[in-house]
């Protein structure tokens, strides 16, 4: 009897081994950790500027830069850019740059800034020079094109996401799996929408996709607890 009990623990364990996320997205994971690598001084320079744990921010954008060498060939298209400008994005919304930003993302940080005082200082490099609608646009698809204003909007999403959700005394796992949800899924969602988000298996091809998925939450998590102190050398 005590034999079987080993066993069938033993065998429990591996049923519910976490997946080996880099061996099943290869060389799109692969690609994720190079550009880690290549660009972790800018990424610990920019945390630390704005005082944002660079382990939980990396690990929560990480996710997406794997899907991002997934799908680069369907992004990015100066047309979408383009009609973005010239409409918003109540009518044109995509994905841009290696953490697969939105333009309604971006929209969604510069009212949440506009609304807290000590955060709009502390962000004021993400202030527009002219209020006007269409260069506000084009201002933000040009930021988002490149890595250094996609960090400043993530720590900033960090920052609002802590606060508007109460999770500043949560431990830091739990943390985490909530921040990499609401990265995913929409900071400005219900608590409770984004914690229920944190089991979901929708990542990289969205809810409908009837094949196998992954919980964006768990690849962030396993990035964190694997990756990151082998790659990141302060």
């Amino acid at each position: 009897m005590f034999r079987f009990i080993i066993s069938f623990s033993f065998l429990f364990a591996i049923v519910h081994e976490s997946p080996d996320f880099e061996k099943h997205f290869g060389d799109d994971y692969s690609d994720a950790l190079d550009f880690v690598k290549i660009n972790s001084e800018l990424i610990i320079e920019t945390t630390s500027n704005y005082q944002v744990e660079s382990d939980v921010l990396l690990s929560v954008l990480f996710p997406e830069r794997i899907r991002y060498s997934i799908f680069r060939d369907y992004f990015e298209t100066k047309a979408l850019a383009m009609a973005y400008v010239d409409m918003g994005s109540d009518y044109v919304d995509f994905s841009i740059g290696d953490f697969q930003m939105k333009p309604s993302f971006i929209e969604a940080i510069d009212s949440c800034l506009m609304k807290d005082s000590i955060l709009c200082e502390k962000y004021q490099s993400l202030a527009y020079s002219i209020s006007d609608n269409d260069f506000i646009r084009r201002k933000r698809v040009e930021r988002l094109q490149l890595i250094e204003y996609q960090l400043i909007y993530a720590c900033a999403f960090y920052d609002i996401s802590r606060k508007k959700h109460q999770i500043m005394e949560w431990a830091k796992l739990e943390e985490l799996r909530f921040l990499a949800s609401a990265y995913n899924h929409g900071f400005n969602r219900k608590t409770s929408e984004i914690k229920a988000y944190t089991t979901k298996a929708f990542f990289p091809y969205g809810e409908t996709f009837p094949g196998e998925q992954f919980v964006y939450a768990d690849i962030a998590l396993d990035f964190y607890q694997n990756k990151y102190s082998k790659i990141i050398i302060y």
